[in-house]
């Protein structure tokens, strides 16, 4: 049987390497074993400056294979009629497939930011072009004028959006954080996994990302890519987490302060049901 080949466009690595540790049956030492540098050699529980990628790709690949039945496929066949928030437990594995998009809310604030100058560059050598055509005596000066007066309202329109106010208030929100959104395939009622993703586990860069897929990796939304989301859920608490007064005034001020803060954020950033949390571990597609 031939192993398939994966590609891979995120791994959270750090956290493969601590549920890898608990999972391979027969090699979990214990602490004196690992003080004693018996398993100096495993990955799993000392970093070494020659890591690869394909080695934590390997490590991932077995620890997937070892979850077993605990990874709850979910997408074609699935029943989203069973859809709740009760259905799934915190910490549950999950793989699925559908329509994945990716957000870099950072970088694309700052290219939102340059985008006063993108548009005054692409006018610029529009009208260029279109100053031939009128020369040419393609186009009148009236359609010329026109076209003028449609690249004023343009800037003007987007100086009216204060892209560094909405940039300032992204970057507060969500940090140096990717947005990971996933629909399932066969999603019916807006069903969809929400995730945050870490910069540092793609294997390419934003820009790179955006210029190969755009913001959705798999457009087709019906797993046609192959592409795997793995994940672990996030079953929050109700917003309503009461104050712990310890009779300190200033640290109960603070407290009280920070729980609002908290709710402001989550009305602002977590998903509402049928919108779900995850943990993303893994994107990535088996080759051919």
């Amino acid at each position: 049987m031939t192993t398939p080949l994966r590609d891979y466009i995120y791994l959270d690595w750090e956290r493969v390497r601590v549920l890898a540790a608990q999972a391979a049956p027969g090699e979990q030492p214990g602490g004196l074993s690992v003080l004693s540098g018996a398993f100096a050699d495993d990955r799993r529980f000392y970093k070494h400056e020659g890591e690869t990628r394909s080695l934590h790709a390997s490590v991932f690949a077995g620890l997937e294979a070892a979850l077993g039945e605990r990874v709850a496929d979910i997408g074609t066949g699935y029943d989203f009629s069973l859809w709740s928030p009760q259905l799934f437990q915190d910490g549950q594995f999950i793989r699925t497939t559908g329509l994945v998009r990716l957000l870099d809310y950072p970088w694309l604030a700052s290219v939102m930011e340059t985008m006063p100058r993108m548009l005054k560059v692409t006018q610029r050598a529009e009208l260029s072009a279109l100053k031939q055509r009128r020369e040419a005596h393609q186009i009148t000066q009236q359609e010329l004028d026109d076209k003028v007066k449609e690249h004023q309202r343009q800037l003007k329109d987007l100086e009216g959006w204060k892209m560094e106010e909405l940039t300032e208030v992204v970057r507060e929100l969500f940090g140096q954080a990717v947005r990971l959104k996933v629909v399932p395939t066969g999603s019916q009622r807006g069903e969809m996994f929400v995730g945050t993703c870490l910069p540092g586990g793609f294997l390419e860069s934003p820009a790179v990302i955006s210029q190969k897929y755009g913001c959705d990796i798999d457009t087709a939304g019906a797993g046609n890519s192959g592409w795997k989301v793995v994940g672990m859920m996030n079953v929050g608490t109700a917003d309503n987490t009461p104050v712990m007064p310890t009779g300190n005034a200033v640290e109960d001020m603070f407290e009280r302060l920070a729980l609002a803060v908290n709710r402001i954020h989550r009305v602002a950033s977590a998903p509402q049901f049928p919108a779900l949390s995850l943990t993303p571990l893994a994107i990535y597609r088996e080759l051919a």
